[in-house]
């Protein structure tokens, strides 16, 4: 090597600038190792987060605990053509499986194995492109696609992902053996499960409560000498007319040998007498009339429509949670009597506030409270336990004061609190209803003060702390 090339390596190993600059690329080279390292790290654990707004691939609590404690295999399929599966239900799809070994997702394609898709066949469901097959052991479930979504009728497009209330409830399903019943009282003028829910929305009560693993059944106890034997609750939903005292004694004795009940009473009326010694034996009174909302939780069209304030029980807190109250039609109120056994634990599931008042007379146009109308707050619906004298449980009753909460309602929350009811009043705490994942996209909404704040730090403050320390930068190296 020659002097002068001896000379200028010399030269730049003593320069600062060089050695300035060759830092600056170690620490360029290092920092894309680091990242290069860290994404394969990464990609190996399989490590992900859910950055939707409503988490829609995050599994509740329900849905892990019911994987935690899986004691037999379970196979999902998914059926679709290979390589077209939905990757938006294959990613929920997958939490399950990462959750517990026990499970194992794959992909049936019906057009290739048609042998396999006709093994699957539930209740005239059939395994076909876009539905799921959940299975364990000899038993198994068909979701149809139109069960892992929701659809807007207000929108007319999809609101939101039913997908993890689907695959949970069918779960339950395939993993356990008894499922439990449920009687509905007729004979009485009582409304048909069936015709309740909102066609708009595509909500049948009966379908509902079919996917929430429940078996349903009828009981006429004019005809029949008791609730049967297996009825694991007793359903009374809007009641015309009343019951005869040998029903009333029949339904009591359910109820004092340990039975779960809910009850839903008829708008704007009290109920018939007998059902309200019922009540009254359980500690409750319905009287007639319809409550009117208070300013802030009115419909600004019609004062009977009423957004309750959700309780803190375990069926409504979800609901007061995440801020999605039931919004109720033409309700009555609740009291809860200060005679009463001290064996009854009475709490509120849904509330008004102060401001609402009572109206007794119907024909009474005005929307403001008058002199005579009570004020409230007001009790919509009530849970209701009877414990034995030793403080053991014995018995579970929900009372509603309004078929409204289920005739024709447009707000999923109503439903999912009645289910959440049946599920506490038969001692299923841990299938509390999971509610579809909603998939709307709301823009950001900000303050004007806000948006000024914002616009000054990204306009004026991060330019000038950029021009600064450029500035500085500048000026050392011209003293290097």
């Amino acid at each position: 090597m020659s002097d002068f090339l001896q000379t200028q390596l010399a030269r730049m190993r003593a320069s600062k600038q060089v050695r300035y600059g060759g830092y600056a690329i170690l620490s360029s080279i290092g920092a894309v190792v680091a990242l290069v390292l860290v994404n394969l790290i990464a990609d190996q654990l399989q490590l992900q987060a859910d950055v939707t707004e409503s988490g829609l691939f995050t599994l509740g609590e329900q849905s892990l605990q019911l994987l935690d404690g899986l004691e037999s295999d379970v196979t999902i399929y998914q059926v679709a053509p290979a390589g077209r599966e939905n990757l938006e239900h294959r990613a929920v799809l997958e939490r399950y499986a990462r959750r517990s070994r026990l499970v194992t997702v794959t992909t049936m394609d019906a057009e290739r194995n048609p042998a396999l898709a006709n093994r699957y066949e539930d209740e005239g469901q059939r395994a076909r492109n876009g539905s799921l097959v959940v299975e364990s052991g000899s038993r198994f479930r068909v979701i149809p696609p139109t069960d892992l979504i929701d659809y807007s009728q207000q929108f007319r497009q999809r609101s939101g992902l039913k997908i993890e209330q689907a695959v949970t409830s069918a779960l339950l399903y395939v993993t356990t053996g008894d499922l439990p019943t449920i009687y509905t009282l007729e004979g009485h003028g009582e409304a048909p499960l069936f015709e309740l829910g909102s066609p708009q929305a595509g909500v049948n009560l009966r379908d509902l409560l079919e996917l929430e693993n429940y078996t349903l059944e009828s009981v006429d106890l004019v005809t029949e000498a008791a609730v049967p034997a297996d009825a694991d609750l007793l359903l009374i939903l809007a009641p015309e007319q009343d019951l005869n005292a040998d029903e009333l004694e029949r339904i009591l004795a359910y109820l004092d040998a340990g039975g779960r009940m809910v009850f839903v009473k008829l708008p704007f009326i009290a109920p018939p007498p007998n059902f309200g010694r019922l009540l009254e034996r359980y500690g409750m009174a319905a009287p007639e009339g319809v409550i009117f909302g208070g300013p802030r939780e009115a419909h600004p069209l019609d004062p009977a429509i009423i957004a309750a304030t959700p309780g803190l029980h375990d069926i409504a807190f979800p609901f007061r949670r995440e801020g999605t109250p039931p919004v109720v039609r033409a309700v009555s109120p609740l009291d809860v009597l200060e005679q009463r056994r001290s064996t009854l634990q009475i709490e509120p599931l849904l509330t008004t506030s102060d401001a609402a008042f009572l109206r007794t007379d119907p024909r009474l146009g005005a929307r403001e409270q008058q002199e005579d109308e009570a004020a409230g707050p007001f009790t919509l619906a009530a849970a209701i336990q009877d414990n034995e004298l030793d403080g053991t449980l014995k018995s579970r009753m929900v009372v509603f004061s309004s078929i409204g909460f289920l005739a024709g309602a447009n707000e999923q929350s109503n439903y999912d609190l009645f289910i959440n009811s049946l599920n506490w009043a038969n001692e299923r705490e841990d299938a509390i209803s999971i509610r579809a994942k909603s998939t709307f996209s709301f823009p950001l909404r900000i303050s004007r003060t806000a948006s000024l704040l914002i616009a000054g730090v990204a306009v004026i403050l991060l330019p000038l702390l950029a021009l600064g320390a450029g500035t500085i930068v500048w000026l050392r190296r011209r003293h290097l």
